[in-house]
């Protein structure tokens, strides 16, 4: 397509005189490079996704008289369909995870956002067989949205698809209820999901859901807030497939951390507990710090009698120094646990 642009466009320059050109940058750089072209008074005639780069034709308007420019309409071949919403709305995505950029009106307008929506990240935990146009549907099924056009689907990559669902496709939720309640509620929603493709696709998928959204200029923010989660629970709670934006805030805080700083982190923790501790003793750290410290909940989860639980915490504290049973003892277990999983 780009050599048949610029054949077309060499044409027009030669019988107008005046300049056209024809470019070809990364998708992931078009919604700001479209920008910057717009605000040096660039016009962008037409544009076309070609794999994972933008091929498009640009003019300067202060250039073209108007003898030129109505030549131009006779010369130029008719422009392409406008790009879907969906990908209109992927590509400003892309770019606003490098730099904050601001919704375009155009793109905010054809959004018509009405409702409050749900945001969720479905991350592909190994490499990916296949893009994501062949498992839509069964996403569009599981949120009867047979049409794929009351939800929308933005690929940003390979491994990673947006999802932002309308709260008219969820029956079960009422946004009256408490915060908590929805959040459950939603939490619920993602394993549908997880369980989903684990079934139906065979695909193991990490699914991360955020807490409704009210405004589209809230959807860059928090769909960053989800990749950083995603990324943290890959590095610490591998096994952590569900999760809502509002869980895990420590090991968020950590992943965020430069690296020279949670260097500095885990090598004084390593001077203060120098034996590792094992993969069982994290297990039982983990379910107790999940369960807010109640020994009763901790045992529950793990199928195991209250008095083994509380032998196993016994044994931390022999070999810690530290009784997990106490808050601030539990505070320097658990980031001696999260250090020793970086």
């Amino acid at each position: 397509m780009y050599d048949i642009w610029r054949e077309e466009t060499a044409r027009i320059r030669t019988a107008t005189g005046s300049r056209i050109d024809v470019e070809q940058v990364a998708q992931t750089s078009w919604p700001a490079v479209r920008q910057q072209f717009e605000e040096k008074g660039g016009e962008v005639l037409r544009w076309q996704v070609e794999r994972d780069q933008v091929i498009y034709v640009g003019i300067y308007t202060a250039e073209w008289s108007a003898s030129a420019r109505a030549l131009l309409s006779l010369l130029v071949s008719a422009p392409l369909e406008e790009p879907s919403l969906a990908l209109q709305l992927t590509n400003w995505l892309i770019a606003s995870q490098e730099e904050p950029l601001p919704l375009p009106p155009k793109l905010e307008s054809r959004l018509a956002w009405k409702e409050r929506r749900a945001l969720f990240l479905l991350q592909r935990t190994s490499e990916p067989q296949a893009d994501w146009t062949g498992i839509l549907p069964l996403l569009a099924s599981f949120f009867s949205d047979p049409k794929q056009q009351q939800c929308l689907y933005l690929p940003v990559s390979e491994r990673d698809l947006f999802l932002l669902v309308p709260f008219s496709l969820f029956p079960d939720i009422d946004l009256d209820r408490s915060a908590q309640e929805t959040e459950q509620a939603l939490l619920e929603w993602a394993a549908g999901i997880h369980e989903l493709f684990a079934v139906e696709a065979l695909e193991e998928m990490r699914v991360i859901v955020n807490s409704p959204l009210n405004r589209v200029h809230e959807l860059a923010e928090h769909a960053k807030g989800l990749t950083a989660l995603a990324s943290a629970l890959a590095r610490f709670r591998p096994r952590v497939l569900v999760a809502g934006a509002w869980q895990f805030s420590l090991e968020k805080w950590f992943g965020s951390l430069p690296v020279s700083l949670s260097g500095s982190f885990q090598r004084a923790f390593s001077e203060r507990f120098p034996q590792s501790l094992s993969s069982e003793q994290s297990e039982t750290l983990d379910a107790l710090f999940t369960n807010n410290l109640n020994i009763s909940e901790a045992a529950r989860s793990l199928f195991l009698h209250r008095n083994t639980l509380l032998y196993r915490l016994d044994k931390i504290k022999e070999q810690t120094g530290l009784d997990p049973r106490l808050f601030s003892d539990a505070l320097l277990l658990r980031l001696a646990v999260l250090f020793q999983q970086a």
